[in-house]
């Protein structure tokens, strides 16, 4: 049984809206931003790796803010201990407007 203290009784708390802020700690604490507003500007590339039964899964994100030089790299592993899934993680950043890159885009502009 669930007990729920008083002072949050009344408050709407839905297990996406916790994986939701789970995503957004990680990735303001790995693109070293403050919040929501520059996660808006995020440009990412997913890359995968080969599976035990040879099926595509994730390996790395591949992320900055639009204004950053650099990317930041965050492992699956990364991604999994913050209790979310890489699809949750993708539709966050579909959501709040972030641009996946095309591998061509990446290369360009990571010289």
């Amino acid at each position: 049984m669930l007990i729920i203290p008083q002072t949050l009784k009344g408050l709407a708390f839905s297990t996406k809206s916790i994986v939701e802020d789970a995503i957004r700690i990680l990735l303001c604490e790995k693109l070293n931003v403050p919040g929501d507003l520059f996660l808006t500007t995020a440009q990412y590339l997913p890359t995968y790796s080969r599976g035990d039964f040879d099926e595509k899964v994730l390996k790395n994100l591949y992320i900055r803010a639009l204004a950053q030089n650099n990317f930041s790299v965050i492992t699956y592993e990364e991604i999994e201990a913050s209790g979310a899934t890489w699809d949750e993680v993708s539709d966050f950043l579909v959501s709040i407007g972030g641009r996946k890159l095309t591998p061509e885009e990446f290369f360009k502009l990571k010289k």
